[in-house]
């Protein structure tokens, strides 16, 4: 009788080493994806940082009176907006529309829900209520709108 020959142990091999490659790839990759997501979050964090010195402010002042900010975000945000003053022990912060001349003293809870008094709206503008730019009234009447025969 004959010895039974065993299979060559070759065949399990390249299935454990094509697993091993899967992985170094998996993590290859998830490492790439942590260092842009690490560049991403310290460019924003930079960015955030260079405006706020932009607009005179430091991190000392901002954790002594998160109003300051709060104010110069909403001036930045909005030219008619300007940045009065902040009473941090009343927690309120007092801006002025530039384009009504109306200064407003708003409580930081009320900004924090998302209510902005009227007072800081832009006005509406005089062409929104269908009336045209010239004033003429010629885009309302269609005998003078268009071309002449």
């Amino acid at each position: 009788m004959q010895e039974p020959t065993n299979p060559p142990p070759a065949a399990p091999a390249k299935k454990a080493s094509s697993g091993k490659k899967i992985l170094i790839w998996v993590l290859v990759i998830l490492g790439l994806l942590l260092i842009l997501a690490v560049l991403i979050i310290g460019g924003a964090a930079y960015y955030g940082y260079t405006k706020m010195q932009d607009m005179g402010l430091t991190p000392a002042q901002i954790s002594e009176d998160p109003g300051l900010l709060l104010g110069k975000i909403l001036a930045a945000a909005d030219e008619n907006i300007e940045f009065v003053s902040s009473d941090k022990e009343n927690k309120t912060v007092t801006l002025r529309n530039k384009a009504t001349g109306e200064t407003v003293t708003v409580d930081l809870e009320a900004i924090e829900t998302g209510e902005i008094p009227e007072a800081l709206k832009a006005p509406e503008s005089e062409t929104a209520g269908g009336e045209s730019e010239q004033g003429d009234g010629s885009a309302d009447n269609p005998e003078t709108s268009g071309p002449e025969e």
